[in-house]
């Protein structure tokens, strides 16, 4: 079943924001706002504020281009709670120690992987009329400035090459795709565009390189059974259709 589905089924089963305030008022409860109700019963994402200051997320440069920020490190730990569950506490504990075994305590997303940075130090050197080494000081004087935090989780997803496996938090990063596209670099659908991504666990063979990260199936067969039994109780003449899946 395609995200789009269920998403649907969740705002199906869910109630409307005005009935639950008038619940809520013959409770005598105070609601939420609705934006909080919308990320917590439809699993919304909350806007960013369009006139509040984007942080800036450090960034490293070892060949690869990798940036970093508290919220990477949260993501990466609500992420690895998601993998727990789907896959349960020993199976993905294993995956998570292979990944720490490599990476430490540190959480990053990749901007810029070491082929790609080639890439931009010979397009830099050629459009500028500069030597190589001009321009790949350019290049990491311009993306150690560091770059927007305005990245969102899409949801936690699965890769497979090679017999290996990794998982990962499949991320959304419009600043990322901007400082790629500003050298030259293909983003969004483009081949060879970098699928942003915050690394969870890998199994014993190691990361998986060279496969798409843009799954972000795992952990919601959960959440589309909750939402296909409450529509089945809210909607008695479903019911016939939807038990057969639940079984």
């Amino acid at each position: 079943m395609l995200n789009s589905d269920i998403q649907f089924l969740v705002r199906l089963a869910s109630p409307s924001y005005q009935a639950y305030v008038e619940q809520k008022g013959k409770d005598g409860e105070k609601p939420l706002s609705k934006e909080d109700w919308e990320t917590r019963v439809l699993g919304k994402e909350s806007d960013s504020k369009p006139d509040e200051p984007k942080r800036k997320m450090s960034v490293e440069v070892k060949g690869a281009v990798m940036a970093t920020s508290e919220s990477v490190h949260a993501s990466q730990s609500k992420g690895e709670g998601i993998l727990r569950k789907a896959l349960g506490d020993e199976a993905a504990s294993k995956l998570i120690a292979n990944r720490k075994t490599r990476d430490g305590d540190k959480a990053h997303v990749t901007l810029i992987s070491p082929p790609d940075m080639k890439k931009a130090v010979s397009l830099m050197a050629e459009k500028e009329g500069i030597s190589k080494g001009e321009a790949e000081r350019r290049v990491k004087a311009l993306v150690s400035d560091g770059v927007d935090e305005d990245f969102t989780v899409r949801g936690v997803g699965k890769a497979e090459k090679d017999g290996k496996e990794a998982y990962y938090a499949a991320l959304s990063w419009p600043a990322g795709d901007k400082m790629r596209k500003s050298l030259g670099l293909p983003t969004g659908d483009e081949e060879g565009a970098q699928d942003f991504h915050i690394t969870l666990g890998f199994g014993e063979g190691g990361d998986v390189h060279g496969a798409r990260k843009t799954d972000t199936s795992v952990g919601k067969t959960a959440r589309l059974r909750n939402a296909l039994i409450r529509l089945a109780y809210q909607q008695p003449n479903l019911r016939k259709d939807i038990l057969p899946l639940l079984r």
